[in-house]
């Protein structure tokens, strides 16, 4: 059977049984695409990997440290600060935490929550270098202080 016969004989199966073909639907609009990609892999212990796979355990995140938003899925409350998973959790083996990602995307506003939830547990945050300065009211309302450093300005020692 060559090329065109086999597409005659899909689109006849396609609008016959209403399923559609293996790469989508054909004409206009019908997402027909000639490369199927491969479906997202991760690599990693089981102790990693189980809350990552939905189907073996219905546990969510557990409910230690400052709460910082809702799953998009399930709607349950998300916790995260490194702090409290490493004291009161045991969760992680060193309380330290790296936020990255693109401008605009909330990441001072993520660092501002967890830094205001563990003022509020008694945890003093430091902000070692706020070049914008996006938590200085913060830390100024929380009543710390602010360190300006340049050129005639402040000192560190």
């Amino acid at each position: 059977m060559n090329g065109s016969n086999r597409g005659l004989r899909e689109r006849v199966l396609q609008t016959s049984s209403g399923v559609p073909p293996r790469r989508g639907y054909y004409g206009r609009g019908g997402g027909r695409d000639f490369y199927v990609s491969a479906p997202p892999e991760w690599r990693a212990t089981t102790a990693q990997l189980c809350g990552l796979w939905p189907f073996a355990a219905g546990s969510g995140t557990p409910m230690i440290g400052v709460p910082v938003g809702r799953d998009i899925r399930t709607g349950a409350t998300v916790c995260s600060d490194p702090v409290n998973w490493f004291r009161r959790g045991g969760l992680i083996a060193n309380p330290s935490m790296v936020v990255l990602g693109i401008p605009g995307v909330g990441k001072s506003k993520l660092v501002g929550r967890i830094a205001t939830g563990l003022a509020a547990q008694g945890i003093d945050p430091i902000v070692p270098g706020d070049l914008k300065p996006d938590h200085a009211d913060m830390t100024l309302a929380l009543g710390g202080r602010v360190v300006k450093l340049g050129r005639g300005q402040g000192c560190l020692n």
